[in-house]
């Protein structure tokens, strides 16, 4: 199909090859409409936009709130999203669950478990919200938690000493049955300070 005064033609088309080609011969956008308004446009350079006209990127989704869902057709699988929420946050969300994973702010701020992150990092739950460090191939992790009652741990999962530094130095250490040493690496007693025990 082409306008009159115009060289370039929307050309739909079967060539060699097996494939069926919907396209534009010259410098123009093809456009996808339904019910008479455009819902899909790919540029002359070939950046695809929905919702917007002239795509920056190469792919661009435009709406108050434009979402992008992942769906598993696995019966154990989950389904994903991703959503630019017009309050000026990004969630990645759990749509399976129905519930939002993890949430950036305008400020830059990160939250796990919840939408209103206060810090840098924010980690959230009902009951006991943990952070795990783990080096590959050991089954001990280095855990920093929330349990419910108000207090606050820092420690290890397995028989691991948990060290204290500064400056790069131990300061430092409890080691895996509970001695704690202050200058020494290898406390002997309940409290060891530089050798001496108490």
């Amino acid at each position: 199909v082409q306008n009159s005064g115009q060289s370039t033609e929307g050309v739909f088309n079967a060539p060699s090859g097996g494939t069926i080609n919907l396209g534009t011969t010259g410098s123009y956008d093809l456009t996808l409409s339904t019910n008479n308004s455009e819902r899909m446009r790919i540029t002359s350079s070939g950046n695809v936009g929905i919702g917007t006209s002239s795509p920056a990127e190469e792919f661009v989704v435009r709406a108050d709130a434009p979402s992008i869902q992942l769906e598993s057709s696995n019966a154990s699988g989950r389904n994903y999203g991703f959503q630019a929420n017009n309050d000026g946050k990004f969630h990645a969300y759990d749509a399976t669950a129905g519930v939002n994973r993890i949430t950036l702010d305008s400020s830059g701020n990160v939250g796990i478990g919840t939408t209103s992150p206060s810090r840098n990092l924010t980690v959230s739950n009902g009951t006991n919200a943990i952070i795990g460090v783990q080096n590959s191939g050991q089954s001990t992790e280095g855990v920093f938690n929330a349990p419910s009652g108000g207090t606050i741990n820092l420690g290890t999962t397995g028989s691991y000493d948990l060290t204290l530094s500064t400056n790069s130095t131990e300061r430092m250490r409890i080691d895996s049955s509970g001695n704690v040493g202050i200058g020494t690496t290898s406390p002997h007693q309940a409290l060891d300070i530089g050798g001496t025990t108490t």
